[in-house]
């Protein structure tokens, strides 16, 4: 991958502070998000490196095609991961949206290069094999985004009232959740440890429902509550410490 290439997709990156980083962690962010929802966590001195991963048609990409297949996504993925990261140790996190992608990107990572995660992370999605049946569909109407995009209280009401950023936003958001819904589980299981986190306020994603992600590995698996709604990952100030002390976390 050129340099230039690289910077578009991972163009956030943290500098470990204690020489060089115990691991790489490339970061997968929610739908309707961007890499830059991780770009804070660049900025923290941490003994991991933090690497945003910008997907196409998002963001600093935002001028090539949007890739709606995840299929596809997670083959392009895995490619530019496994050259970006030169055969160093690794983790893997995803929120929401991005915690299924994250999996499958494991997977092919695994089964394409030869390249093993240390760990997966995933919080505040349902596991790969389930389906949640409450979420907004594509083929809802805009008045329905809307109310998924409310009941997440992710979005200020003053946009969501903002018909002229409404025309933009909603089809921007839409797209990620074609995304979303391409996503097919076909069986495939880990041979990583998981550590998934949920919110004790986020009822599509709770503990018990997060605890089936044990399901996909024949690996350790560990869960992790912490009090919020499906964003507590964003709006936690502990979350950060507390997802790096599980990437460093030994196994006995």
């Amino acid at each position: 991958m050129n340099d230039t290439k690289s910077k578009k997709c991972f163009p956030f990156e943290s500098r470990a502070v204690y020489g060089e980083p115990v691991m790489n962690v490339f970061c997968f962010h929610h739908a309707g998000g961007t890499a830059a929802a991780y770009r804070k966590w660049t900025l923290e001195s941490l003994p991991v490196r933090m690497i945003c991963v910008e997907l196409p048609g998002k963001g600093v990409r935002r001028g090539e095609s949007f890739i709606e297949d995840c299929e596809r996504l997670t083959d392009d993925l895995a490619r530019e991961i496994a050259i970006k990261n030169g055969g160093a140790p690794f983790g893997l996190f995803g929120h929401s949206m991005g915690a299924a992608v994250a999996f499958l990107t494991c997977y092919k990572l695994i089964r394409h290069y030869g390249e093993r995660a240390q760990k997966l992370i995933v919080a505040g999605r349902q596991a790969p094999p389930e389906e949640n049946i409450s979420e907004f569909k594509t083929y809802m109407d805009d008045q329905a985004l809307l109310e998924e995009l409310r009941r997440y209280r992710l979005t200020p009401e003053e946009i969501l009232n903002n018909k002229e950023f409404l025309d933009y936003l909603l089809p921007e958001i839409r797209k990620d959740y074609r995304l979303n819904e391409s996503f097919s589980y076909k069986g495939e299981v880990l041979e990583v440890p998981i550590i998934a986190h949920a919110g004790n306020m986020d009822a599509e994603a709770d503990k018990e429902i997060m605890e089936k992600w044990q399901m996909v590995t024949n690996g350790r698996f560990y869960i992790r509550e912490f009090k919020g709604n499906h964003f507590f990952v964003l709006e936690d100030k502990r979350y950060l410490s507390c997802l790096v002390e599980d990437l460093l976390l030994k196994f006995v």
